[in-house]
């Protein structure tokens, strides 16, 4: 298995790697982080339950469901 050091990224792109390694068969450790704040919330959570919504407007932070 590969060991992919990253470093920061921005926050997309923390994202798409781990989505572009699952829908291409790529098996790897990932260490990254995100160089900006952003909410990752599950497909099956409850967005508006979950998430102060106005907050992360107010704030410019990125809402992102995976």
């Amino acid at each position: 298995m590969k060991l992919y050091h990253l470093r920061h990224v921005p926050w997309l792109d923390s994202q798409l790697v781990y989505h572009a390694q699952a829908r291409s068969g790529v098996e790897g450790i990932n260490i990254l982080a995100p160089a900006e704040p952003y909410v990752c919330i599950g497909y099956h959570q409850n967005l508006v339950q979950e998430v102060d919504l106005a907050y992360c407007a107010e704030q410019g932070i990125p809402v992102f469901r995976r």
